[in-house]
């Protein structure tokens, strides 16, 4: 039985990537919770979602031995990260400064300090540094894999969706038409799975909602710190959301 391992920073949209799996393969994906729309009595799976690779329980490390496919799925870190930060109260405090004072906020020394803030808030826990560790060890892998990106899923479904499960081999026929034909009908279904486990910040917003109170240059510092961290790296998988 194939295995495949999603990685992904919070707030990328990994929930609805596992609905699509479930939808189409009829098996179960796995996360910080269960399965989304299979029931779990089903003993065979076929993904499980990571947030964190540096920190693996004896479970995880035995799936990782055994090489299993791997996906890395992206969002615009300019807005995955503004949303994770509203969930911790320090970050609260962050994003009411920089809306009072944008003047006065570097967002290179906000990115760069987030670590101190790891004691004061378990959402903090998920650390710029977190996202850059995955990407690193994702390079690093030697295993199959892919990349996903999450504004390709919102503009569009068909050609993401079709390199997905050409990548995990799953033949889609005729069902993906149908599935694209009623898109509207299944992301209702999978955010309202995700509101009622995780509550979404921004279900049916626009792809920059958090990220819209940061001025262009709030978000080149952004970019700068993930260049200065990431070095070629980042022009093979972020270049793309450089301001």
């Amino acid at each position: 039985m194939r295995r495949i391992v999603l990685i992904s920073y919070p707030r990328s949209g990994s929930h609805f990537i596992r609905y699509c799996v479930e939808y189409f393969t009829k098996l179960p994906t796995y996360g910080n919770e269960g399965p989304l729309i299979i029931p779990k009595r089903q003993k065979l799976w076929i993904l499980y979602r990571r947030h964190f690779w540096d920190v693996l329980s004896r479970g995880e490390k035995r799936l990782m031995s055994k090489r299993p496919e791997m996906i890395f799925l992206f969002r615009d870190y300019h807005e995955c990260l503004l949303s994770q930060m509203k969930r911790s109260k320090r970050g609260s405090h962050i994003i009411k400064h920089i809306r009072r004072r944008p003047q006065q906020t570097n967002m290179f020394k906000v990115l760069e300090n987030w670590k101190d803030l790891r004691h004061t808030d378990i959402q903090t826990k998920f650390t710029p540094s977190s996202l850059i560790y995955n990407l690193r060890k994702f390079h690093a892998y030697k295993g199959k894999k892919m990349v996903l990106y999450y504004e390709d899923l919102m503009e569009g479904l068909s050609m993401p969706l079709a390199n997905l499960f050409r990548f995990i081999d799953v033949d889609l026929h005729e069902n993906l038409s149908e599935f694209i034909d009623n898109e509207a009908e299944h992301r209702a279904r999978s955010y309202g799975r995700y509101d009622k486990l995780q509550g979404s910040l921004s279900s049916g917003r626009p792809l920059d909602y958090h990220s819209s109170i940061l001025n262009t240059r709030h978000k080149r510092q952004m970019d700068q710190y993930f260049m200065k961290k990431l070095g070629p790296l980042y022009k093979k998988y972020l270049s793309r959301y450089r301001v």
